[in-house]
């Protein structure tokens, strides 16, 4: 078994949010190949604290012991868009 640590900023529940971090989780909670040993919340689609919440009350309502622990509050990077490529800049 892969022991995993998601690092995600989960919306699921919040109107007009993704969903995909949430789905992920969702994935491997039910994996028998994966053990998801940590979640991590960081800012991105959702505030950092606000995916906290989110996922805290989803490991909850599992009745999981899964540790939740909130991470960086601002984006440290951006992803810039050019035909073809993708880079990567220091924000």
């Amino acid at each position: 078994m892969k022991r995993i640590i998601i690092d995600c900023d989960p919306g699921n529940g919040i109107a007009g949010a993704n969903t995909d971090d949430g789905l992920a989780i969702a994935l491997a909670l039910v994996s028998p190949a994966l053990s998801l040993e940590l979640i991590t919340t960081v800012a991105g689609n959702t505030p950092c604290e606000l995916g906290t919440r989110v996922a805290k009350d989803l490991v909850t309502r599992l009745g999981l012991a899964i540790p939740v622990v909130q991470g960086a509050q601002h984006r440290h990077f951006s992803k810039i868009r050019l035909p073809g490529v993708m880079r990567w800049i220091t924000g």
